[in-house]
């Protein structure tokens, strides 16, 4: 944990002490083990918060904390990272293809069957990564065939991983009725409306069939720690 403290204090100084004027000082932060204990499969995350100070708001208290995520390895294709552009700076980032499979995965991981089989505890339904899937095949067309190729290779890894089953688009439907009151009663989802939402998992799930992607079935053969 001392390792990402450090590493991003340096990081968030060298940028800000690039800008002309200095807008923004790191003022904390906090590293968190997640979960708190430890993942039993040796899964470990982290939270990262970090409060800044604002110096064009110089009388403002409490500003918001930022949040970064960092997840525990998981195995990745040959073309799963991508280095991009950002605003001057080379990034190693995600490919969209790699997104796309881990939104489905992650979708998985929150229902019933995924939780039960884990033993883990009841989770809200990720109603958000049903949103980013259909936004991703409105910019990469079902037509798009490398693409969701890709797409669903990644998905089969990112199953792999966390040992996510999957026997298709049945698989996704569970509590199909509860996940569309959820979806349809978040504002921020509004859009993409759950009914291009339903279609377009209704047609990756499709295209990933076509492909020979399912059924997955991935045995819990990792003892617990």
């Amino acid at each position: 944990m001392a390792f990402f403290k450090n590493q991003l204090s340096i990081a968030l100084h060298r940028y800000f002490e690039g800008q002309k004027p200095v807008r923004f000082e790191l003022e904390d932060i906090k590293v968190e083990r997640h979960p708190s204990k430890g993942h039993p499969r040796g899964w470990d995350a982290f939270r990262l918060r970090f409060a800044l100070r604002d110096n064009h708001l110089a009388g403002t208290r409490s500003l918001p904390t930022l949040e970064i995520e960092v997840a525990a390895p998981e195995t990745l294709g040959p073309e799963a990272v991508e280095i991009m552009n950002i605003r001057g700076f080379s990034a190693r980032v995600y490919s969209l293809h790699r997104i796309a499979g881990e939104k489905l995965r992650a979708y998985l991981t929150s229902l019933p069957a995924y939780r039960q089989k884990m033993r883990g505890g009841h989770r809200e339904f990720r109603i958000k990564d049903l949103h980013d899937v259909a936004r991703i095949l409105r910019t990469r067309s079902a037509t798009d065939a490398d693409f969701w190729i890709n797409a669903g290779d990644e998905f089969r890894l990112a199953c792999e991983s966390r040992f996510v089953d999957c026997e298709g688009l049945y698989t996704f439907m569970q509590g199909w009725p509860l996940a569309r009151e959820r979806y349809e009663a978040d504002p921020s989802l509004r859009s993409v409306p759950f009914v291009e939402a339903e279609q377009a998992l209704t047609t990756v799930a499709g295209l990933f069939k076509n492909r020979g992607i399912f059924p997955l079935n991935f045995p819990v053969d990792k003892p617990l720690r």
